[in-house]
């Protein structure tokens, strides 16, 4: 089911229960009885206030357990940073030829050797579509990402001067921490 909540669990589901210390680790119901997540947190300082892994994200942990015997991710190889109204007000303040973007995620680094630098990313560059998606956030391209390597992710950005590039990106899988 969908939870609402990301597929690669990043903000997790917020929920109201009242957990209490000790208690953490019990599913996270709806109103109609549907497990939505895992409780693993209460938030000290909030009464009330309580995090959960989301159940999708759960499930898929349990599908690669099953599948593998452990988690493999996929990984692509690049930072990347949301562009906010803010933060795009600083950059053009400093760079005023910065891409005239209204949203999208900047790359700041590329790493070397990485499926991202193989595919022409560069530092500097704009996501404005991955996967087919237009992108306003970074979430939506771990989401895509997800845990399958060896992907080929159609990737748009715009680079310095406003030039659009399309590439293909093969995400592979991730080594181990």
């Amino acid at each position: 089911g969908n939870s609402g909540g990301s597929l690669v669990g990043l903000m997790g589901v917020q929920g109201n229960s009242g957990g209490a210390l000790g208690n953490s680790g019990g599913p996270l119901v709806d109103l109609d009885g549907a497990v939505i997540g895992i409780n693993n947190m209460k938030a000290l300082a909030a009464d009330g206030v309580s995090f959960a892994i989301p159940i999708d994200f759960a499930m898929a942990v349990v599908q690669q357990l099953a599948k593998h015997g452990r988690v493999m991710r996929a990984y692509i190889g690049m930072k990347m940073l949301e562009l906010t109204p803010g933060i795009l007000a600083q950059i053009r303040e400093q760079d005023p030829s910065f891409p005239d973007v209204k949203k999208g995620v900047l790359i700041p680094q590329v790493h070397p050797g990485s499926p991202a630098e193989k595919g022409g990313l560069r530092a500097g560059d704009v996501i404005v579509e991955f996967g087919g998606i237009p992108i306003s956030s970074v979430r939506q391209i771990l989401e895509r990402i997800g845990f399958q390597s060896g992907e080929r992710f159609k990737v748009k950005v715009i680079r310095e001067g406003g030039r659009v590039a399309d590439l293909w990106v093969t995400s592979e899988e991730a080594s181990a921490p």
